[in-house]
């Protein structure tokens, strides 16, 4: 479950900082709880100000989030559940498959559903043939119904790799197919195509996924960002980058958003991080060293709504401090 105070941060953060913010960030002595999740390649960092909850709780009673800003939070997070899914399961030579309908008796949504179900028995029963285990995947059914209009129903789906374009196109048998193959190399590939398979489904559930796929690996740390680090990566695009590539060893810098609120002093980060090419991950999820080097640094176990986004300073190793907020 979504730390309660995370999410009040999230929601009551939607300022970009300007001078007067950032001085109140440092004027926020502390340290800021840092969640790190790990998708496959893809390290998230969240951090914000560690505050007693009564804190939190009466300025959020003195500036209630409107259903629109809860709404857009929940879209966000949405997509960043799938986009975890996706960076954690699949990866290169895995299919982006999308379904469509021929003919036009178009079928209800759980007429459609039962469809793939057959497709995914099909699936899984050519797979059983050719030695394979079941398939791994997550489906997307788009269209909708509204009294006697209907946009056609079509599904979208990304199915691990191991059959072939042609097969999956025969296996499906029910009209056109279009299927990609998955290039998740860059940031942006997995994370455009997430944002569009969790868009608003008209009150239906997002996506649906088959079972034993593979969560996130959560961290969680007190004491990794202190107010000193949190300015710098407010303040500074060419600092942002070389602050949190120091505390997490093996990833470069993507992109950092920084968001403050005028009620309470401190600010929300968010960064993504990339893990560079040639560092090596073990069965725990840390980054080692180069490959064929020594295994290197631990990449540290510390992890959403954007407007600045900054790219480069330098965090000061943790001190023991005198009093904590």
């Amino acid at each position: 479950m979504q730390d309660q105070t995370l999410r009040a941060w999230q929601l009551l953060c939607d300022t970009v900082p300007n001078e007067e913010a950032l001085t109140e960030i440092e004027r926020r002595r502390g340290f800021y709880r840092t969640r790190s999740i790990k998708s496959g390649d893809l390290l998230e960092v969240e951090a914000y100000p560690i505050l007693p909850k009564t804190v939190i709780r009466e300025a959020m009673q003195k500036h209630p989030a409107s259903r629109e800003a809860q709404k857009r939070l929940n879209q966000r997070n949405a997509e960043k559940r799938l986009m975890r899914l996706m960076e954690t399961n699949f990866g290169q030579g895995d299919w982006y498959f999308t379904a469509t309908l021929e003919g036009a008796n178009l079928p209800t949504v759980e007429g459609m559903q039962r469809m793939i179900r057959r497709f995914i028995s099909r699936l899984n029963y050519r797979r059983k043939t050719a030695g394979m285990d079941n398939a791994r995947y997550i489906y997307v059914i788009e269209g909708y119904e509204e009294g006697s209009k209907q946009k056609r129903l079509h599904v979208h789906f990304i199915i691990d790799g191991g059959l072939d374009r042609a097969t999956l196109k025969e296996i499906w048998g029910h009209g056109r197919c279009k299927c990609d193959e998955l290039d998740p190399a860059s940031y942006g590939g997995l994370v455009n195509l997430a944002k569009y398979l969790s868009k608003d489904p008209r009150g239906r559930k997002r996506w649906s996924a088959s079972k034993g796929l593979k969560g996130p690996i959560v961290h969680t740390a007190e004491r990794k960002v202190n107010h000193k680090t949190a300015r710098r990566i407010a303040e500074s695009p060419a600092g942002a980058a070389a602050a949190l590539e120091k505390l997490y060893p093996g990833y470069e810098h993507v992109e950092t958003e920084v968001r403050t609120n005028p009620f309470i002093a401190g600010c929300y980060i968010y960064a993504v991080m990339r893990r560079k090419e040639g560092v090596q991950k073990n069965e725990q999820g840390r980054t080692g060293g180069k490959i064929g080097n020594r295994a290197g640094t631990h990449a540290g176990r510390s992890r959403s709504d954007a407007a600045l986004r900054v790219s480069n300073g330098s965090a000061p190793p943790v001190q023991k401090r005198k009093g904590r907020v």
